[in-house]
């Protein structure tokens, strides 16, 4: 049981307001006077009342909210902050990586579309393009023009018959026998001639079979045979035909080199008679004529240097001018008795052919 002193209560102005509780009906002014006050005199020493504590209803529960499925739970503010000040510059720093990473994929896109080789896209619209300033000279090498079919034709059998040419003429130069020696090597297109100073009818017949040797399917006629004098000895002065079949090699193959023009070809043999310390001693243009879509122009020449310059010269030539065509080629002494002393001369009949402009 629990005692309540009523003397000692505090004001009700002073007590916190306390939630509203089921409070019994107060009486009213009739049930007053039927009260018993006479615990109010002062006289009587005051006795404390027991009081029986009346259980209070228990307080009404607040409606429940009907939870909604799609809420976020509130995160509990209490709880600490993260530290934003040592995770923000990490963040950043990656933000700012991916930026530049992507910039750089970005450029180099656009520099392999714009440049890249081969390509024919336009530029787009409004897109401004560097280029380099014009120097004056032409940046790209225009393609060769096409040879003509016939001219393509013409110089496979300029070169089958050059290339032949030449061959024959190191290789008679280069076949000899002992006490023997060239004075003349003429080359043609059907033929070859010969001229060799021997000193007896058996170095003839050994000559012979050097040449027989280095050339087995060639055919040497003995022409002539006569005597000759040579710084006061006698010798033998024995002339060679060799037939040759005209057209072999004709499956040369074609350069890619563009055709020149006859004047062209004038200046270019010029520069390589300096390149090899050639002379000239003769030189002739001679008639010129029209043959189907080609220019033909007939060109003589004598040219002097020593023995290995010319043959190098000639073979250079062969090889660089397909539209040149050596009708006839001699080589002789200059100012010698043979071909193995001093200087030699060459002389050149040719044959150009070039397109019609």
């Amino acid at each position: 049981m629990l005692k309540v002193n009523l003397m000692n209560l505090p004001d009700d102005e002073d007590q916190p307001k306390k939630p509203e509780q089921n409070i019994p009906e107060v009486p009213t002014v009739t049930d007053r006077k039927k009260m018993d006050f006479s615990f109010f005199d002062p006289d009587e020493e005051p006795v404390a009342e027991t009081i029986t504590e009346t259980p209070a209803s228990p307080p009404e529960e607040p409606l429940r909210q009907e939870e909604n499925p799609f809420s976020v739970a509130e995160e509990d503010l209490s709880e600490e902050e993260p530290d934003y000040d040592s995770a923000f510059p990490k963040t950043r720093l990656f933000v700012f990586i991916g930026i530049g990473v992507v910039l750089i994929l970005g450029a180099l896109f656009l520099i392999y579309k714009l440049y890249r080789p081969g390509t024919t896209e336009a530029p787009a619209a409004g897109q401004n393009i560097e280029r380099p300033a014009s120097t004056g000279e032409n940046l790209t090498t225009p393609p060769p023009p096409a040879i003509p079919p016939a001219l393509q034709s013409r110089y496979r059998q300029n070169m089958a018959r050059n290339t032949e040419g030449l061959r024959f003429t190191r290789g008679f130069l280069n076949s000899g026998a002992k006490n023997t020696d060239h004075t003349l090597i003429v080359y043609t297109s059907d033929q070859i001639l010969t001229s060799v100073l021997a000193n007896s009818r058996d170095d003839i017949a050994r000559y012979r079979q050097a040449v027989k040797s280095r050339f087995p399917n060639l055919q040497l006629n003995i022409e002539t045979v006569e005597d000759k004098f040579v710084n006061g000895r006698k010798k033998l002065l024995a002339g060679f035909s060799i037939p040759i079949k005209p057209g072999r090699g004709g499956s040369a193959p074609v350069p890619s080199a563009s055709p020149l023009t006859f004047q062209e070809f004038q200046s270019q043999l010029r520069a390589l008679q300096k390149k090899y310390g050639i002379k000239t001693a003769y030189r002739k243009v001679g008639e010129r004529r029209r043959e189907r879509s080609l220019n033909i122009t007939y060109f003589y020449t004598t040219l002097t240097g020593s023995r290995t310059a010319i043959m190098n010269f000639l073979k250079e030539v062969t090889q660089r001018f397909p539209g040149m065509k050596i009708n006839k080629l001699s080589i002789y002494p200059n100012g010698a008795t043979s071909l193995s002393q001093g200087r030699v001369n060459a002389r050149l009949e040719i044959s150009y052919f070039a397109p019609q402009s």
